[in-house]
């Protein structure tokens, strides 16, 4: 029989019932608790942040897009049939940028002049019945509600009367789209696909959105018309933003590693103070037959199930937590921001980082620890002849 179960049991109730010798440890193990804590809140929080931020882009600009060479009505519908039998909602549209008049007021604007589709995104619901649907902050800019008419001038497309005067089409605002992507409420306007053509004299479409993913399917796609088409998918099309969403997850690890290895520090110095308090209890151990590699490896064994405890005491903490919050759901934010409610969004990776990170540094640090223990006591039989004198 080993030794193992009854080292390992002696400790852990040495560690949690001895009135004294163990308190750096025991505030150590509170550090180590707190570090896998917070960094589960921390990621699920901030995951959910940036999942909504994710989500409402792509439910306004799509899953990726297509930019057509080939702007022919006939290959549009084509590339948006084959789209359709993938299952990727493809919504056809003509982007232009024009100026919008209205009043005294004139402000470029983006217009996308959208097919009426059976399936449209949630924001463009009613555009079919006709008039414009203008972002809610570009409204404002021009001092327009809805009702008011809007007067589009594109410069670049000229009649042959007097020399050439800038096309214009005139309509009036349906309703205010707030899709909550400040970029698109301030600069974008959408209409349907025919007030375009009848600015541009032709039917065009020069580009293919997709509501559904996943992006792979598109991609293969566009690989068949390589000089007829080009795609881009939504994390190529926001770039700088994935890549701040990525350095902003990097630098919370980066300081969360840093918090576990200042706990870790703890660790090792409480477990060097803790040794030494058992060491006449290890000798006594190793009287009884037990071999020095036995006790090592005991020791070894009760650092990680004490590191995995904790730390798995902390995830079931945590997530109890994070349940709570969202279900009652408190109002943190005040009314300029977005999301009012902190999000929560807890993932397989965020729970493996909460684990881990806080496991393996106080692992590495504890074994470290342990070494410098066995250094110093290597020689038991020594030790056991001072105690007489």
């Amino acid at each position: 029989m080993t030794v193992f179960s009854p080292f390992v049991r002696y400790s852990f109730r040495y560690l949690f019932l001895a009135p004294s010798g163990k308190k750096l440890l025991l505030l150590a193990l509170v550090g180590l608790f707190l570090s896998s804590f917070s960094l589960l809140v921390l990621q699920a929080t901030m995951g959910g942040l940036q999942h909504n931020l994710k989500k409402r882009s792509k439910n306004a600009v799509g899953h990726g897009e297509f930019v057509l060479f080939d702007q022919s009505d006939s290959f549009s519908q084509k590339i948006a049939n084959a789209l359709s039998q993938e299952g990727l909602l493809p919504l056809r549209e003509y982007e232009i940028e024009l100026l919008v008049r209205r009043k005294a007021y004139l402000s470029p604007l983006i217009v996308h002049g959208v097919e009426d589709s059976p399936k449209p995104p949630s924001f463009l619901e009613g555009l079919s019945a006709g008039g414009i649907l203008m972002g809610a902050d570009a409204a404002h800019k021009l001092k327009a509600r809805p009702g008011d008419g809007l007067q589009f001038i594109s410069p670049i497309h000229l009649d042959p009367v007097l020399g050439g005067i800038p096309r214009s089409v005139s309509d009036r605002i349906a309703r205010l789209a707030v899709t909550e992507v400040p970029e698109l409420d301030l600069f974008h306007a959408w209409v349907r696909d025919s007030k375009i053509h009848n600015l541009i004299q032709e039917v065009r479409y020069n580009k293919i959105r997709h509501y559904l993913g996943p992006s792979t399917k598109a991609r293969k796609l566009a690989q068949k018309y390589p000089k007829k088409l080009l795609y881009f998918s939504w994390e190529e099309i926001h770039q700088s933003l994935v890549w701040a969403l990525n350095l902003e997850n990097t630098v919370m690890l980066a300081l969360f590693i840093a918090m576990a290895l200042l706990v870790s520090i703890s660790i090792s110095s409480g477990l060097f103070i803790f040794y030494q308090k058992i060491h006449r209890e290890m000798i006594g151990f190793w009287i009884m037959g037990a071999g020095e590699r036995q006790l090592i490896k005991s020791c070894r064994l009760f650092i990680h199930l004490l590191a995995l405890s904790t730390c798995a005491l902390a995830m079931i903490f945590a997530l109890l937590f994070l349940e709570s919050m969202d279900y009652w759901s408190p109002l943190l934010m005040p009314d300029i921001f977005v999301d009012q409610k902190i999000p929560v969004r807890v993932t397989f990776p965020h729970l493996l980082l909460s684990f881990l990170i806080p496991y393996g540094v106080a692992v590495l640090f504890s074994h470290l620890s342990l070494a410098s223990f066995k250094r110093r006591h290597r020689h038991h039989l020594t030790h056991l002849r001072s105690f007489g004198q």
